[in-house]
């Protein structure tokens, strides 16, 4: 099986897994989908968990608006890494905020 792969400067890179084939079908079967998506969302989603990606990053990776990255986090249950200092640089530069 082989899995999604990450974009830099225009190229992707591309991840192998090696599986034994039960294995594979197995999860062929109760996934239902492409088994290297799966595999990208799963590392994707670890990755922003640990810390080790940002929100913008990911969604680069997804090829999505950051957005949509809030929302395929929400649907797998992973809390923003969201910290007040985000917040105050997010109102900061929110639209139609006047500079005091």
């Amino acid at each position: 099986m082989s899995g999604a792969g990450r974009v830099i400067d225009g190229r992707c890179d591309m991840i192998q897994i090696e599986l034994p084939a039960e294995l594979e079908a197995a999860l062929r079967k109760a996934l239902g989908r492409d088994l290297g998506l799966e595999a990208r969302d799963a590392l994707l989603v670890e990755a922003y968990r640990r810390g080790a990606i940002s929100v913008r990053q990911l969604a680069g990776a997804l090829a999505s608006s950051i957005h949509d990255a809030h929302q395929f986090l929400k649907d797998r249950h992973v809390p923003l890494n969201y910290s007040a200092e985000d917040l105050d640089d997010d109102l900061r530069d929110a639209p139609g905020r006047r500079s005091a």
